[in-house]
């Protein structure tokens, strides 16, 4: 991927650069006033996945029938870096119901093999939500699979909006996103600063990380971090900066299960101390609270 240098006649230009469709940020913003120089470390938003284990897999399939969420969901992969994209396909599946019917359950996505350490895909994609609510208790949902190990890197939600960057989260977006992804060693960045219910439901429960990613939303809502790390075995390090609890259930079961024993939770100074924060979030009780 080509590197270079960008020069912007004020900083303003350059973040209105970064929301206008281009996916490579320049390592260096320099602006004609020299007090308004900013430098930028190079950094990729796009979703990528790389291999830490030969012969890795991955592939994201979807559940269920969701007329509309299936028509609109849109993805592309890119195996050189973003340098080609490629539209990302499914196959159709189908079953036998009681009446002996062939109905349509499902669709599973096209498996990606990454073959050496290091190998990786990149994913962007214009998209609503990633799982929809069809009643009776019954989501709609896309899941990725994984196998071997593998770290994500840049962020989620360049699967919504191509680009990245910090978006109001829709709800239920990326409902049980990772869930039983124990290959999945590093998250994904989550810069969304504006939640809806339900947007990150038990998005990584059984999944292999060590660190969580930082959710910098201040405000909480119903269920957003519901079970988010349920069972996160390996799991140790969450920093959440969240100033204000809203809406039924929203920090439940977020380190639920069988996560590891000792461990740290990071919480915002601004709102709370050692014993207010230990009185709205449920840790266990290896774990320690500490101030950003």
């Amino acid at each position: 991927m080509t590197k270079y240098l960008k020069r912007f006649t004020q900083h303003a230009d350059f973040v209105n650069f970064r929301g206008g469709g281009e996916y490579l940020v320049p390592n260096v913003s320099v602006c004609a006033n020299e007090n308004e120089a900013h430098y930028n470390p190079y950094y990729d938003p796009i979703l990528k996945f790389t291999a830490e284990q030969a012969n890795s897999t991955i592939k994201l399939n979807r559940v269920g029938t969701a007329t509309t969420l299936l028509k609109n969901a849109s993805l592309q992969y890119s195996l050189d870096n973003g340098e080609t994209w490629n539209d990302y396909t499914y196959t159709e599946q189908q079953t036998t119901n009681s009446s002996g019917e062939t109905v349509t359950v499902g669709y599973s996505g096209q498996t990606i093999t990454l073959e050496n350490v290091g190998d990786s895909v990149k994913f962007k994609g214009i998209n609503e939500k990633f799982a929809t609510y069809v009643g009776g208790g019954k989501y709609d949902y896309h899941r990725f699979f994984m196998r071997g190990k593998i770290a994500a890197s840049g962020d989620i939600t360049s699967l919504f909006n191509e680009v990245g960057g910090d978006i109001e989260i829709p709800g239920w977006a990326c409902y049980v996103l990772f869930q039983y992804c124990g290959s999945l060693t590093k998250a994904p960045n989550l810069p969304s600063t504006s939640l809806n219910p339900g947007c990150y439901y038990r998005m990584f429960e059984s999944c292999g990380l060590e660190t969580a990613p930082e959710l910098p939303a201040l405000k909480t809502v119903e269920q957003c971090y519901y079970a988010m790390f349920l069972n996160c075995s390996n799991l140790k390090y969450v920093k959440a900066l969240f100033v204000e609890i809203t809406g039924n259930n929203s920090l439940y079961g977020i380190l639920g299960g069988r996560v590891n024993a000792n461990g740290t939770f990071v919480y915002n100074p601004n709102a709370w101390d050692e014993e207010t924060i230990r009185s709205a979030v449920s840790i266990p009780s290896g774990w320690t609270f500490e101030a950003a």
